[in-house]
């Protein structure tokens, strides 16, 4: 039986940016298809369903709260969300500082989350 891990932006539908209905038909037809599929969202909480297994989220406090900081930087600029600037606040300076610094504390805990969930995955596979 083939294994697939996806990670997935968010796997809630009601999630903004999260995981559309085409996702949940393509896991439920690897499913069909006899596929061993692991879900894990990079945003947000896990899902449940009977066609995948979930993992946690492992940075799930993190990421919420670098969405609320991400929040809190477009209403100080009088705006709905936060629009990416190439050439200017998150090239340089404070805000570049802090997003580097999440990213280097983030990405270490996510490969060793995927590292665990293939370890187990190749375990029970004995």
């Amino acid at each position: 039986m083939p294994k697939i891990l996806a990670v997935a932006s968010a796997v809630d539908l009601d999630f903004r940016y999260g995981c559309t209905p085409a996702w949940w038909q393509l896991w439920k037809g690897l499913y069909e298809a006899g596929c061993d599929l692991i879900v894990t969202p990079y945003r947000g909480r896990p899902v449940e369903s009977p066609w995948w297994r979930t993992e946690p989220n492992p940075c799930y406090r993190e990421g919420e709260l670098f969405a609320s900081a991400r929040d809190g930087l477009a209403r100080l600029k009088r705006d709905t969300h936060l629009r990416r600037d190439e050439t200017g606040l998150w090239t340089r300076g404070p805000t570049a500082l802090c997003g580097r610094r999440f990213w280097h504390w983030v990405t270490p805990r996510w490969q060793r989350h995927l590292e665990r969930i293939r370890a187990r995955a190749r375990h029970r596979c004995r």
